[in-house]
């Protein structure tokens, strides 16, 4: 993270959520299927799809029929909650305190409360994250075209066993 730029991770949870939306509630999807439709390593797909379902966002289901469906309808899912998910709830910015080093440093009672940076930092990420959290997954459109997407899962998901 420290290139300055979010984890791809952030981006394949996204995109893989909007496959998942277009599942029926009796359909999942594997994760190898998964990585398999966006050409990504499977092993970090697999990472990825199990910070999502450690947070709620999608529910797994292990075994030889196994895999992710949305753990709620597309319409109640927030890209913010997907992107939080993979792990970036804590701060996009974190201040070092640069301002209390050096020849020109500010004293320990001025570094006790947030610099205009850190200030103005932080707003900016409150606001990415207000503008993801007003974005649900039936907001946005499916990666490909909904038509191709449809397509290829109807060669790929596996049907969810009715329990008697």
């Amino acid at each position: 993270m420290r290139s300055g730029r979010l984890p791809q991770g952030v981006e394949w949870a996204v995109h893989a959520c909007l496959v998942l939306a277009l599942l029926r509630p009796d359909e999942q999807l594997p994760a190898q299927r998964l990585a398999e439709l966006f050409d990504l390593p499977p092993a970090y797909l697999a990472k990825v799809m199990q910070d999502l379902a450690v947070a709620g966002v999608v529910v797994s289901a292990s075994g030889r029929h196994g895999g992710y469906r949305l753990a709620a309808a597309p319409g109640e899912l927030t890209v913010g909650r997907v992107v939080r998910a993979t792990g970036l709830a804590e701060a996009l910015f974190v201040c070092t305190e640069i301002r209390g080093r050096g020849p020109c440093a500010a004293t320990p009672e001025q570094c006790r409360t947030p610099c205009a940076v850190a200030t103005v930092m932080r707003r900016a990420e409150m606001a990415y994250l207000e503008v993801l959290d007003a974005v649900s997954l039936a907001d946005l459109p499916v990666p490909g075209g909904r038509a191709a997407a449809e397509q290829w899962l109807t060669a790929h998901v596996h049907r969810v066993k009715e329990r008697s």
